[in-house]
């Protein structure tokens, strides 16, 4: 079998598995990257795989580690795929071994940081709008940052969302566009359902919940792109730096926890599948100040006098 055939026939039955269309993507770059490493070395066929060869390219990586696991990660796929497949030695596939990736602690937005966003949403740009659409960039940014951290959500999963999603008496917003396809119900805050109702109060005719409101196509439904660019600004205006969706996502894990819910419950909340999502999305609790602000009612001693009634004073 070609490499090349190898690796479509790979992508199309992971497709079919149900990938999402970035995994394939990302397979497909880092393989193609690998094909080209092995026809510079006049290999183009599955049975001309050896060893020492996979060893070589792997040895030979220089990218950061996180990039060079995703590639080791991709060739090893898809050569348990071949092995299964009975075109390859199944002994090849443990021949590759995962580089360990340093832990890094990701940007992580605090409560004090999305206060500030938020104050910043309540003060209308003075430049290149209406005093209209002005007051209504107001209003829907406000409702949109509280959302993205009240609920958890992903970019794609808010930019999908039409006004129908929305249940304001209960606080919840369902969401079908999930990571997988998966779909599920997030919880918000009755200070959230405040600000949502206020943008539905004046929100433009459209099925979309969240819209543009300048540029080439008012009205049009949010892209992820623009979603990003409102962030950013959003971000600059108030001195917070990397302002993105995912930092809300962490941030808003991370503010659940504080407060006290259950890791299942905001396992779920966010959509994870696998329960160890919620360590990798609330790592900031191992450096974060907020964590030990948080541990004033948990004190061992503290819990223990207010149990017996003693004082300490002198």
């Amino acid at each position: 079998m070609l490499l090349l055939e190898a690796v479509e026939e790979f992508l199309l039955d992971g497709q079919a598995g149900g990938w999402s269309p970035g995994t394939v993507a990302a397979y497909r770059w880092h393989l193609q990257r690998w094909v080209t490493w092995l026809q510079a070395r006049q290999v183009v066929v599955v049975a001309g795989l050896t060893r020492r060869l996979l060893r070589e390219w792997s040895a030979g990586l220089t990218w950061a580690p996180a990039t060079r696991k995703g590639a080791v990660t991709a060739v090893r796929s898809l050569l348990r795929w071949v092995a299964a497949e009975e075109q390859l030695d199944a002994d090849l596939v443990k021949v590759l071994r995962l580089p360990k990736v340093p832990r890094r602690l990701q940007r992580t937005l605090t409560a004090v940081e999305v206060v500030k966003l938020l104050d910043v949403c309540g003060q209308p740009v003075e430049h290149g709008v209406t005093a209209g659409v002005a007051r209504l960039l107001c209003v829907r940014n406000a409702a949109l940052v509280a959302l993205l951290y009240d609920s958890l959500l992903r970019a794609a999963e808010l930019c999908a969302l039409q006004v129908a999603d929305l249940d304001l008496e209960r606080g919840l917003v369902t969401v079908r566009c999930g990571k997988g396809g998966a779909g599920r119900r997030a919880p918000f805050g009755r200070e959230t359902a405040v600000l949502l109702g206020a943008w539905l109060a004046v929100h433009p005719s459209s099925t979309m919940l969240f819209v543009a409101l300048g540029g080439l196509e008012p009205g049009a439904g949010l892209t992820v792109s623009g979603l990003r660019l409102i962030l950013r600004h959003l971000g600059t205006r108030a001195g917070v730096a990397g302002v993105t969706s995912h930092a809300f996502r962490r941030g808003g894990a991370v503010a659940c926890t504080l407060n006290g819910a259950p890791g299942r419950l905001v396992q779920l909340w966010a959509g994870w599948s696998d329960e160890r999502m919620l360590a990798t999305y609330t790592r900031a609790l191992d450096s974060d100040a907020a964590a030990l602000d948080a541990y004033a009612p948990f004190s061992p001693v503290g819990a223990a006098v207010r149990k017996c009634a003693l004082t300490l004073d002198g």
